[in-house]
């Protein structure tokens, strides 16, 4: 009885010692691209668009309007040498905060004949309502950053995680409603008319700022709110058209 005993005992270390032999080599999943340098993107950059229920779509007064905020898909390759399958999950700590959302649950993915597979997020594929819907609002300040975390685990349980700071800003312009109106001004003889932009506009929308927050100028340039007209108008009785410019005040 005795020779049994230490007989099934001598097999399962042996059984424990390689599978602690094989874990030990393995290093994990790696990263092939995870950068310390934080990645400063926009709508002119690929995988950034506006939500689909933004005021600049919707109207400011819409109770479904979303403002300041822009989806975003990104992707991650990572390279494997423990099985053919990984599970992922990333996470959204919005201004690098502690408090988390998630952009993807636990999700399980299987590697090409390279050992390589690519994780992304989608902020509308996200299961958190606030995201899917509003998506990563703007970074608003200097050095004001997300972080997000991507967490990759291989076959023999190993995980890696990436972190990557994320900064978002407004680079989308306002829009000008297409103006038809005639307008009539008279200039009081000998006097000079001064004209305010902000009279000529025919209602301009932001994806950010509201309309009354809104800069109008006769300038592109510049910020140039008013135009002296007379004593020498530059015609009388002929129409004479105007471009008014619209920017943000951020």
């Amino acid at each position: 009885m005795n020779h049994n005993y230490v007989k099934v005992i001598a097999c399962l270390i042996v059984s424990f010692s390689g599978y602690g032999l094989s874990f030990s080599q393995n290093n994990g999943p790696e990263f092939l691209q995870c950068s310390d340098t934080p990645d400063s993107l926009c709508v002119l950059d690929e995988g950034v668009r506006l939500p689909a229920n933004n005021q600049i779509y919707l109207g400011e007064g819409h109770p479904d309007a979303t403002s300041c905020s822009v989806h975003v898909t990104q992707t991650k390759r990572v390279q494997s040498t423990c099985g053919a399958t990984l599970q992922y999950e990333v996470q959204l700590f919005m201004h690098d905060t502690s408090a988390g959302y998630i952009l993807v649950p636990l999700t399980s993915i299987v590697v090409d004949s390279s050992g390589e597979a690519e994780l992304m997020y989608n902020s509308e594929e996200s299961p958190d309502q606030f995201i899917n819907s509003a998506g990563i609002p703007y970074t608003t300040t200097c050095g004001d950053y997300h972080r997000i975390r991507w967490v990759v685990t291989d076959s023999c349980g190993s995980s890696t995680i990436c972190e990557q700071l994320l900064d978002l800003y407004d680079c989308n312009p306002p829009v000008n409603a297409t103006q038809d109106e005639t307008y009539n001004v008279v200039i009081p003889l000998g006097c000079i008319l001064i004209l305010f932009a902000k009279d000529f506009d025919a209602g301009g929308i932001d994806d950010c700022e509201t309309s009354q927050k809104l800069l109008r100028s006769f300038e592109p340039d510049s910020y140039q709110p008013t135009y002296p007209i007379g004593p020498c108008a530059p015609a009388y009785g002929v129409e004479v058209p105007w471009k008014i410019w619209i920017a943000e005040t951020m």
